[in-house]
């Protein structure tokens, strides 16, 4: 199946798809810091004491995926239609935002904020 968009209309679910996903990501990247430092403290605090060390980190890094989001923004833009052609997968990404890294990244997330 397939339905056709309007260009102005699909760039601003994309921007603001985009939005939000940046912002998730900037607030678990902010939990995810200070949990680093949290443990690397922790592990610094042993050092000096002489306690069992422990020198990895074992935490998920939250990952942007503002890259994929830029590189549709930027096609749309570069479009000289009115409208854009979308499929069943296009639509499910661009517009649902439901891309293939999804659930990953809502999994990664959760460790450090709500989703």
């Amino acid at each position: 199946m397939k339905t056709k968009m309007e260009v102005n209309i699909l760039l601003n679910i994309l921007v603001t798809n985009r939005n939000k996903h940046e912002a998730k990501f900037e607030k678990a990247f902010a939990k995810y810091r200070e949990k680093v430092i949290e443990q690397m403290k922790a592990n610094l605090d042993a050092a000096k004491s002489g306690k069992e060390l422990k020198v990895y980190i074992n935490l998920v890094t939250p990952t942007s995926h503002s890259f994929d989001y830029n590189r549709a923004i930027g096609m749309v833009e570069a479009t000289t239609e009115q409208t854009i052609e979308l499929d069943a997968k296009d639509y499910g990404q661009l517009i649902m935002d439901k891309w293939d890294w999804t659930d990953q990244f809502n999994t990664t997330n959760s460790n450090y904020i709500d989703n």
